[in-house]
């Protein structure tokens, strides 16, 4: 139910945009963070929650581009509505705060795809540069979704998806995904397959899920 752990980083990055710009950034980080749930069934639960969070500190100006500090949280949730219908939610924030220099692309945030905001292609939502897309110092995404099972192993699912990444709250402006997919409940936890519809791009996208996030 209880899982922590630590870590150390040292990264050395090459940033170009559309042959726009360049930088080379530069990190040393520590790493903190903890997992905790309370689940009724480990591969395929019903109901119950998960927690994660994780803190990465980068405190050596010397051999970093500056200090900063990257927080980040996510909440699953899973509740049976009846003993065939089942709602699940998910709730994920992240901020970036201190140095007002260059923070590696690789701390920064970005949006979308399969566990993030559906409708969207993988890291496609974030800061618009030069006609690029790159990372922000803040993210906001959730979801919430109703699974109908209609035998034993085999469902159908309703969801909404919302979120993106900004450089700061002010300017924080989420997107929307909806759509609707098959849950087939297999020996290493449940399969999806989604068709979302991304309010932006005006466009369909296809998306697979395997497994619970942990």
């Amino acid at each position: 139910q209880f899982e922590q752990f630590i870590g150390a980083n040292l990264l050395y990055e090459f940033l170009q945009v559309d042959d726009v710009t360049s930088q080379f950034n530069k990190a040393a980080t520590v790493t903190y963070g903890f997992n905790l749930r309370d689940l009724d069934h480990q591969q395929a639960p019903t109901k119950g929650w998960i927690f994660n969070t994780q803190f990465q500190l980068s405190p050596f100006e010397r051999i970093s581009d500056g200090r900063f500090l990257q927080s980040q949280a996510r909440v699953q949730a899973f509740y049976p509505l009846t003993s065939s219908t089942q709602w699940l939610g998910r709730l994920e924030v992240g901020s970036v705060n201190g140095s007002a220099n260059s923070v590696p692309a690789t701390y920064l945030f970005r949006a979308g795809g399969d566990q993030s905001v559906r409708g969207y292609a993988f890291q496609s939502l974030g800061v618009n540069e030069g006609g690029a897309t790159v990372g922000g110092r803040v993210l906001l995404t959730g979801s919430s979704e109703v699974v109908q099972w209609l035998t034993p192993s085999w469902g159908a699912a309703l969801f909404v998806d919302f979120g993106n990444a900004a450089n700061s709250w002010k300017d924080y402006d989420p997107v929307l995904g909806y759509g609707v997919g098959a849950r087939f409940r297999s020996p290493i936890g449940p399969v999806g397959v989604d068709i979302a519809y991304g309010e932006e791009t005006k466009e369909y996208r296809l998306h697979f899920n395997l497994g619970v996030n942990f």
